[in-house]
């Protein structure tokens, strides 16, 4: 197998235009990381995060934060791998036509459009290794779609079918796109478990490109964890490895994963650095959905600072571009930012019609992380209409969710909150 064929996806031609205007921002950065020692930001992390378990005041003041605001929810970006060695070189002239098209259409985020074709190419007697670049394109379809239930029954089938023949390249990467699928399930320890592995063949392999996908995906899971030390450990290296090697889509969804991790610690100008950095490259190599994300981003840091025509402004723009695209998780989330700025602005009635949409899109792709922090949302919205008994109904839903997904921050937090409700003076059990 030619490795040189194991692509990021989304990587297009332009990067190579782009490198050359953003390689000054590349080098500056490389020095930084030599010389910075991430402890010396993250010390109080630990602290913070205990903080929300520590005794009745700090619940009290979880408790205050729900009735007053319900949560922003940050879009990181983790990119899946594209196998698609023995698809390009197809003798039959009709099915490379098939293929191309496919590839078109989904150039184009017509996604199901692009599914059909290549499902139609695994009917064509395929070689081993042709159906399992073509499982995995049909996986990265599904996911693009936010359909994460697909994806995973493509990109499993396309492991067997790497195992079955013993190529290490296509098994990484299915490896790879599992854990990244698992992540979005919110199913964090299985992510974790394929993550490892997929770095462990990338790296006796000698696969640079994939060993910094997996490295930053790793991050991204301990940000979304509360372990921010770890988390910025991963992202620095992997965003390391992505300068070595000049991937600039990959440095770029590394940057926006960093600025997510330091808004979590509550620095927001640090975050908005680093947002307004992956921005500049997403616009300059044409990805749309790195685009819209980083817009999104820009929102949250606008409304954390009270700034909600601005926030909203930069909402409204990434739900365009998602739209636009096709990208259904992206849409959900956007849609549940603005139910958020909506709440802030005491228009509740919006801002829960807002909500339930992001709630049905959610449920409907199966992104059971963004559908917890929906529903905890919702369930803010109507404590502060005073309806406690929906809104316990919506919180202990998002409880369940938190404690399937593994994200103990947000199940202490939640716990807290049921814990105070259900104690407090107003509260009359039916």
């Amino acid at each position: 197998m030619d490795i040189s064929l194991i692509v990021g996806f989304g990587l297009i031609l332009g990067i190579l235009v782009a490198l050359f205007n953003s390689y000054d921002f590349f080098y500056e950065k490389y020095l930084q990381l030599t010389k910075t020692d991430p402890s010396s930001k993250i010390d109080s992390v630990k602290s913070d995060t205990t903080g929300i378990v520590s005794g009745m005041t700090e619940i009290k003041s979880e408790l205050k934060k729900l009735q007053e605001s319900t949560k922003l929810f940050g879009l990181s970006d983790i990119p899946m791998m594209d196998f698609v060695d023995g698809l390009p070189q197809l003798s039959d002239s009709h099915k490379k036509q098939i293929y191309e098209s496919g590839m078109k259409l989904r150039d184009e985020h017509k996604f199901n459009e692009a599914i059909d074709k290549f499902r139609l190419l695994l009917g064509m007697n395929p070689s081993d290794e042709q159906r399992a670049a073509l499982l995995t394109l049909i996986g990265n379809s599904f996911y693009s779609t936010g359909n994460q239930d697909e994806a995973l029954g493509a990109h499993k089938e396309a492991l067997k079918v790497a195992e079955k023949y013993g190529n290490q390249g296509v098994k990484s990467v299915a490896l790879g796109n599992i854990g990244i699928t698992y992540y979005n399930k919110g199913e964090t320890y299985e992510a974790l478990k394929y993550f490892e592995h997929a770095m462990k063949i990338y790296r006796e392999i000698g696969y640079k490109e994939g060993e910094a996908i997996v490295l930053g995906n790793i991050g991204v899971i301990y940000k979304n964890k509360g372990e921010t030390y770890e988390a910025l450990k991963y992202l620095e290296q992997a965003l390391e490895k992505h300068i070595e090697i000049g991937h600039l889509q990959g440095g770029s969804d590394v940057l926006g994963n960093i600025g997510l991790t330091y808004q979590d610690k509550g620095d927001t100008d640090e975050a908005l650095k680093y947002y307004n950095q992956a921005l500049k490259i997403y616009r300059e190599i044409g990805y749309k959905r790195g685009e819209a994300n980083q817009l999104g981003n820009i929102g949250n840091i606008y409304l954390d600072n009270k700034k909600t025509y601005e926030g909203l402004k930069y909402h409204n723009q990434a739900l365009e571009i998602h739209r636009e695209i096709g990208y259904k998780q992206g849409e959900a989330i956007d849609l549940g930012n603005i139910g958020v700025i909506y709440n802030k602005k005491r228009e509740t009635d919006k801002a829960l019609k807002y909500l339930e949409q992001a709630l049905e899109i959610n449920r409907d792709i199966g992104y059971k992380l963004g559908e917890a922090y929906t529903l905890q949302n919702i369930g803010g919205i109507y404590y502060s209409k005073g309806e406690t008994d929906k809104a316990l109904k919506c919180l202990e839903q998002a409880l369940e969710m938190f404690q399937l997904l593994g994200a103990k921050h947000m199940v202490n937090k939640i716990n807290n909150i049921i814990t105070e409700i259900l104690s407090s003076d107003s509260y009359t059990k039916l």
